[in-house]
């Protein structure tokens, strides 16, 4: 059966491309165990921990080599959609959800952390452009971020003195914890396209577009939890504190950048609601009116969706392995159970509203009628 019409070519390429990134990934790591990437172990792979490192290398080269040759297949338009549904699943499982760890979701909140700043001065900047009240709320927040790097710049240097060669000799631990979530979201996605045009799907689809603001306003809440507890490292009870350890400035620094992160992530979530997703604001220069790409949303929103997704049961197995006491701190903090599916859930009805799939959409396009060409109405056509 020809899987051409529903699976475009790129995204096929893109999935071949990822599943033999895999593949090397497992062979360096296998041929050259005291090469560049560094060896998992059962706190950074689900499927480790569950099963050997042996048994976890071979369930990623089976799927991956499976990949390759699905993808190959779907290309000259010779795989069956169910057969190619299947080896989409048995990505997702096995090296989506079984290579995460609570690790992945370490990583992906330090980089979202270190991009907070950057998105602070860009919003400063850009709020200085613009005429009005904006540009007076634009002017307090510089001046008092000037004011925090004159008073507590010491705080910032040695922070970033600290973080910059951790973060520069982590490089590798980053790509192989990353790497799982960018292979299981493309073959997420072949899943979603495969299901796609089906009665089911249709219907589905409507009805997610249909409560998709309630979904999105679960979804913004799901880093709440954990940017709460962040914020009391502004106090003398700091939660989530290493113990035995005096907070010094600059952790305390990085625990609220780990919180603004959060927030980051929850005010991003909610953008999909807003205009702001439909079309650009006029503060945006280069771009300012025009529509919003739906791949601008959709990707980065979709990734973020499938990491949670992949990390939930891994993050929750890796308390228990800590101490099975915090499974059930772990599961409040980091709702990822509820904030995954929420937020993929989200994306769908944000894709779904676009492409006009909602009920009332629908309702409209029924009522619109042709005109009766002369004559039709006499002869019954």
């Amino acid at each position: 059966m020809d899987t051409r019409p529903d699976l475009t070519r790129p995204h096929l390429v893109t999935g071949v491309a990822l599943s033999a990134a895999a593949i090397l990934a497992v062979l360096t790591l296998v041929l050259f165990p005291d090469g560049p990437l560094p060896q998992p172990t059962p706190r950074t792979s689900f499927l480790i921990a569950l099963t050997s490192p042996a048994l976890t290398a071979g369930a990623v080269l089976l799927t991956a080599t499976l990949g390759v040759l699905s993808g190959g297949l779907a290309l000259a338009g010779r795989m069956p959609r169910t057969l190619l549904a299947a080896v989409a699943a048995l990505h997702v499982l096995v090296i989506g959800v079984g290579t995460a760890s609570m690790s992945t979701l370490m990583v992906a909140g330090y980089l979202t952390a270190l991009a907070v700043p950057v998105a602070v001065v860009l919003l400063i900047v850009q709020g200085l452009r613009r005429r009005g009240p904006g540009r007076i709320v634009a002017a307090i927040a510089g001046l008092a971020l000037v004011a925090g790097l004159a008073l507590r710049g010491g705080v910032i240097l040695t922070l970033a003195g600290d973080l910059g060669p951790k973060m520069l000799a982590g490089i590798p631990d980053m790509v192989l914890a990353l790497l799982p979530v960018l292979i299981g979201a493309s073959w997420a996605v072949t899943l979603v396209l495969v299901a796609r045009g089906t009665e089911a799907a249709r219907r589905a689809t409507t009805w997610v577009t249909d409560h998709r603001v309630p979904l999105t306003v679960l979804a913004a809440a799901g880093p709440l939890p954990y940017a709460a507890a962040r914020a009391t490292w502004l106090t003398p009870w700091p939660l989530f504190a290493p113990d035995a350890v005096q907070l010094t400035a600059d952790m305390r620094l990085w625990g609220i950048l780990l919180g603004a992160g959060g927030l980051l992530g929850s005010l991003l979530t909610l953008l999909l609601i807003t205009p702001w997703a439909q079309v650009f604001p006029r503060w945006m220069p280069g771009v300012a009116g025009r529509p919003v790409p739906l791949a601008a949303a959709v990707v980065p929103g979709g990734l973020v969706a499938s990491l949670l997704c992949f990390a939930a049961v891994p993050t929750l197995h890796g308390a228990a392995m800590m101490d099975p006491a915090l499974v059930l701190e772990f599961a409040l903090i980091f709702p990822l159970w509820l904030w995954g599916p929420s937020l993929a859930l989200a994306v769908w009805g944000f894709t779904g509203e676009r492409l006009g799939a909602g009920s009332s959409a629908r309702e409209a396009s029924a009522r619109i009628t042709l005109p009766s060409a002369p004559g039709q109405d006499r002869m019954g056509a």
